[in-house]
């Protein structure tokens, strides 16, 4: 869903995702997705610190949401911010949203005016784990570097390839974690958004690093599982490929 803010600040758009499905037991991930004014994204990135972080926080310490960050584009198509939050389910993240954007534009009008201006297109999604995960598997602790991977997939067939994720490459991801190549994976699916159906995130310290995993896990799959692999590709044909730096997160 791709929205051009007017009235609003772009993070009460965010926040007032409409959902049509109940997230997982592992939790939920609100994700606004930034199209920005090229030079002034330093100034963005300065009203999330300065006004957004804060408000955010509290939340945490209240324990109405678990994680938040906001992540900067390196590499990929024309985002070029990432803020996010989760909560442990949809009706936490429902209920938590309005307190969220009536502290953000109290007191802060100008800011989120300026937001608006810097950032005035976003695209919004709502994404919840699709693979006996849990969304602290992705956002908890993050690390400097991270490459996402939007996939278009068959509708008819996306948990099928849920199922190809679960059993033949999560593994694969697994072994990659267990040597410290990978600080984490993820694999989400759609609940509300555009046209990508699922979501596969990888996390490091750098990204050569994760360049290296990810050429390595492509191979051991190919090896591996391959009628998995094959069949996963068959299913979600199509992608772009993002890779984020971590500006700012917590945890």
């Amino acid at each position: 869903m791709k929205i051009q803010a007017v009235g609003l600040s772009v993070l009460g758009a965010l926040l007032i995702v409409p959902a049509v499905a109940q997230g997982q037991d592992g939790g939920v991930v609100v994700a606004q997705y930034y199209q920005c004014t090229s030079g002034q994204e330093a100034r963005a990135d300065e009203i999330a610190e300065e006004v957004l972080a804060p408000i955010l926080n509290r939340h945490m310490e209240a324990g109405h949401i678990d994680s938040w960050g906001w992540l900067g584009h390196d590499t990929g198509g024309h985002w070029r911010r990432l803020g996010y939050w989760s909560a442990p389910d949809m009706e936490t993240m429902f209920s938590t949203r309005a307190a969220i954007v009536a502290e953000f534009l109290e007191g802060n009008a100008d800011a989120a005016a300026e937001l608006n201006t810097i950032c005035p297109v976003h695209d919004d999604y709502l994404w919840s784990p699709a693979a006996a995960q849990s969304v602290e598997a992705v956002t908890q602790d993050r690390p400097a570097a991270g490459i996402s991977q939007y996939l278009k997939c068959n509708v008819n067939r996306e948990t099928e390839a849920d199922e190809i994720v679960e059993r033949a490459l999560g593994p694969i991801y697994d072994r990659h974690v267990a040597s410290g190549q990978l600080a984490s994976w993820g694999w989400l699916a759609h609940q509300v958004g555009g046209e990508y159906r699922r979501l596969w995130t990888i996390t490091g310290a750098d990204f050569m690093t994760l360049m290296t995993a990810w050429g390595e896990i492509i191979a051991e799959a190919s090896e591996e599982v391959p009628v998995d692999f094959a069949e996963f590709s068959e299913i979600c044909p199509d992608h772009v490929d993002y890779l984020w730096n971590t500006i700012m997160s917590n945890p």
